[in-house]
């Protein structure tokens, strides 16, 4: 699976989970914290490469989420065609 097939298996995923734009940019600040903590404990030799960027995918997923549906804490609105396709299903 390439890194755009799993930012898209995630997105589906937590749009599935969590259906709706509210406090998106405390659960991206909360992903964010999450691949640093990974990272941290990469380096001391508890988690795996494949840990850091399971949370990495998380970040960039919850990114994308906030690019395309915005937060409805916020003004911001999703108005252009975003040329990386997430939404298609593989």
């Amino acid at each position: 699976m390439s890194i755009g097939q799993d930012i898209s298996k995630e997105i589906n995923s937590a749009r599935k989970q969590f259906p709706g734009n509210e406090d998106m940019m405390v659960a991206l600040v909360e992903e964010v914290g999450e691949l640093a903590q990974a990272l941290i404990d990469h380096k001391r030799g508890k988690q795996s490469s494949s840990d850091v960027y399971a949370e990495a995918i998380q970040v960039a997923a919850m990114a994308i989420r906030i690019a395309q549906e915005g937060d409805s804490g916020f003004p911001y609105m999703y108005n252009t065609r975003c040329s990386l396709d997430f939404n298609k299903s593989k």
